[in-house]
């Protein structure tokens, strides 16, 4: 500060600190009275975020459409359990793959529209030898079940199971599985 002869504060200091002084007490004051209010940054930067869905209920095994002769949905269906048996030595493995139904309306079923992935499901006895290959995996030739789906997109498999079957009393289907050609004979039945 700039200081006269007899210690006093000259003009323009003075100014200055009245200035401060007014600056400060108007400051406080608003806060006093909530005048103030929290800023934010006219940018934000991007962020990403993740999450486990833990809540509701997924088709874990698939889903599945009962429907009248007439091709018609009917009532409502669940695939209720999907296991299979493999037998082979490495490089000729073979599965018989069982579907488990739970249908509404048996009585009106005719047969059941399917999708779903074979590869959840569980085991009921492996005496295979070696990995399976979904790579060279085929479906076989069933009279009770048809894929309209094509080979290449195994472990998923849409299709449907024969039609007039007796849902009520016999809820399950099964149909076969090679992981190679040197597996089995004649042709596979997904295309």
């Amino acid at each position: 500060m700039n200081r006269g002869e007899h210690g006093t504060v000259t003009g323009r200091a003075a100014r200055l600190s009245a200035i401060a002084a007014a600056v400060i007490a108007a400051v406080l004051a608003s806060i006093a009275v909530g005048g103030v209010t929290a800023t934010s940054a006219a940018w934000t930067d991007q962020t990403y975020a993740s999450a486990t869905v833990s809540a509701g209920t997924w088709p874990a095994l698939g889903s599945c459409t009962a429907m009248t002769a007439a091709s018609v949905p009917v009532g409502t269906c669940t695939i209720t359990a999907m296991t299979y048996d493999a037998w082979g030595p490495k490089n000729k493995h073979l599965r018989n793959v069982y579907l488990t139904f739970q249908v509404s309306a048996p009585a009106s079923t005719s047969y059941i529209a399917v999708q779903a992935d074979l590869s959840a499901a569980t085991v009921g006895t492996d005496t295979s030898d070696g990995p399976w290959s979904w790579a060279t995996a085929v479906t076989l030739p069933s009279s009770q079940f048809t894929p309209t789906s094509t080979c290449a997109a195994l472990p998923l498999v849409t299709g449907r199971t024969v039609a007039g079957w007796n849902w009520a009393d016999s809820p399950r289907v099964f149909f076969s599985l090679a992981d190679s050609s040197s597996a089995y004979q004649g042709q596979p039945s997904c295309r």
